[in-house]
């Protein structure tokens, strides 16, 4: 069932690199906070009122007397043994304005709702429906899985969220019960979802990580979606891939590689494993409009930070991947008693999508309009294109 051992010690090989790497980085993290922290416990509240180290704030070094407070940064009066002299005191309401190199971003609750479907291009088939709901809140960062959904250093925007999700595969004519062995079998899923974003704005960098569990086959209730929606009901759901265990894992690294005033590229690299789908993956986004600087989600920006109300763009984006598995064409690692599934034999290793779209935000709703296309999955299978519609609303 497994479809080239090699390819999953280069996805698992990947995997780790990218954990070692964002080890690092925390590593790093760390030293930095130990770093400053060594260096304020060493400052001496006397050298605070000189002129030279704080120009911008104090004048006069004679105004400092028993009846005056100096107003010193939080940042540099984090450490508890800093101690003042007792003709002097220190309140931390002052110097607010105090220049840092943090930006200053504050994400807002949000839920999303994205639905797929290849009705948008006048077909019916393959990946014909998908559904997906979030929910993103400041209370979910509790649950926390630590270095499986990682951060990047010194990030901007931290947002942590629970998604739903259920699509569902058929093969090119699901209206009969024959089995057509050079077509893609029935199949769905059903999952639950804990996923991680980390935004670095300045650096350009994003890291997105998910961890989700399911069902895959007849419990995933693909079959009754389907029917409920169709006027002819699909007849050949009896054919589909049995009950199976979903459990997977993904991770995506996103680069700003060039940044205009209304013109950006993003590069990517992403990665999944687990029993459904074992793929690694590269491409790039480009998106032209106004628009805030390599965050696509405008309700991930506080509103003191945003700079119009009203942002929109066009975009694109191309992406190949590496498939070593798919368990919605090869069925599931647990169930061999399938009637029909792809033979490993006739599945494309090599994946290509590309997408155009456009966005437009304004205040509390966003919406995104995309069109995907996407190369034949398994030999003999056509090439396919299927609509999105994203809608994104603050809470």
């Amino acid at each position: 069932m497994m479809h080239g051992i090699s390819k999953y010690i280069l996805i698992i090989l990947i995997l780790l690199l990218t954990y070692k790497t964002t080890r690092d980085i925390s590593v790093l993290s760390d030293q930095q906070k130990k770093i400053v922290i060594s260096f304020v416990e060493t400052l001496n509240i006397n050298a605070v009122s000189e002129k030279h180290i704080f120009p911008e704030y104090i004048s006069r070094k004679e105004e400092i007397d028993n009846s005056h407070e100096v107003n010193i940064p939080m940042e540099l009066l984090a450490s508890k043994n800093l101690k003042a002299n007792n003709s002097e005191s220190i309140n931390f309401e002052g110097f607010k304005n105090f220049p840092t190199t943090k930006k200053d971003v504050s994400a807002k609750a949000y839920f999303r709702v994205v639905f797929d479907n290849d009705i948008f291009d006048n077909t019916d088939y393959y990946y014909t429906n998908g559904v997906r709901f979030e929910y993103v809140s400041p209370i979910l960062n509790r649950f926390s899985l630590g270095k499986l959904l990682p951060s990047v250093n010194n990030a901007d925007i931290d947002i942590q969220g629970i998604s739903l999700v259920q699509n569902i595969y058929t093969p090119v004519n699901p209206d009969t019960r024959d089995i057509n062995k050079n077509d893609r079998p029935f199949s769905s899923y059903l999952t639950l979802g804990l996923f991680h974003k980390s935004i670095n704005i300045e650096r350009g960098l994003k890291l997105s990580s998910e961890l989700s569990v399911g069902i895959m086959g007849p419990a995933a209730m693909g079959g009754f979606v389907q029917s409920s929606i169709h006027d002819i009901e699909p007849v050949g759901w009896e054919n589909q891939i049995k009950n199976d265990v979903y459990m997977n894992y993904s991770i995506r690294f996103d680069k700003l590689i060039l940044a205009l005033k209304k013109f950006e590229i993003i590069s990517n690299a992403n990665a999944k494993i687990g029993t459904i789908y074992n793929n690694i993956g590269a491409g790039f986004k480009m998106r032209l409009g106004r628009f805030n600087r390599f965050v696509e989600n405008d309700l991930l920006i506080g509103e003191k930070d945003k700079k119009h109300r009203l942002n929109y763009w066009i975009f694109t984006s191309v992406q190949g991947n590496i498939i070593a598995y798919d368990a919605t064409l090869q069925g599931g690692l647990f169930n061999a008693s399938n009637q029909y599934v792809v033979d490993n034999s006739l599945l494309n290793t090599f994946v290509f999508r590309a997408s155009v779209g456009m966005a437009v935000y304004y205040k509390n709703v966003g919406l995104e309009l995309e069109n995907f296309y996407l190369s034949p999955e398994f030999k003999g299978a056509y090439d396919f294109r299927y609509g999105r519609v994203n809608l994104i609303f603050g809470l």
